[in-house]
């Protein structure tokens, strides 16, 4: 994200930002099922993102010197809208998620794998919208799942 940004100038078409609060890389879900987030974020975010003229930005790909902190908390807070990927129950994401919804509580859309996955307690009543994974971890229905 460029100062313009911070700024509240815009410089191109995309006038919102969306940050995309996510487990990174392959993990396992709670039943122990491997859960590729590359491929969630290629064949799902990514495109549904950018269909609706939103400029999908994980944060795991920022381009930053030092800590990741201080942009990622920028970012959330100033974003218009921000999805999190609640698959894995990463304590990380949950606090990333406690800010956003501190900071703008109806501009975030929740996402998880429903492949033995529960949300926890307190996150279960939220919207959420599910998705099934495949056998190599990738999501299995992402051209209906997306839309």
């Amino acid at each position: 994200m460029t100062s313009a940004y911070f700024s509240g100038e815009t410089s191109d078409a995309h006038t919102t930002v969306l940050v995309c609060v996510d487990a990174i890389w392959e993990k396992c879900n709670a039943a122990g099922a491997e859960v590729n987030f590359d491929a969630v974020y290629a064949d799902l975010i990514a495109p549904a993102t950018e269909a609706a003229g939103l400029e999908p930005i994980r944060v795991d790909h920022e381009a930053v010197d030092g800590l990741i902190h201080k942009p990622m908390y920028e970012r959330l807070i100033l974003c218009d809208y921000a999805i999190a990927d609640l698959t894995t129950a990463n304590a990380n994401v949950f606090y990333e998620l406690g800010l956003r919804h501190a900071a703008r509580p109806c501009s975030t859309v929740l996402m998880y794998s429903k492949d033995g996955n529960q949300l926890p307690f307190d996150i279960g009543p939220l919207r959420a919208l599910p998705y099934e994974l495949g056998a190599d971890g990738a999501p299995a229905n992402a051209a209906e799942d997306k839309d």
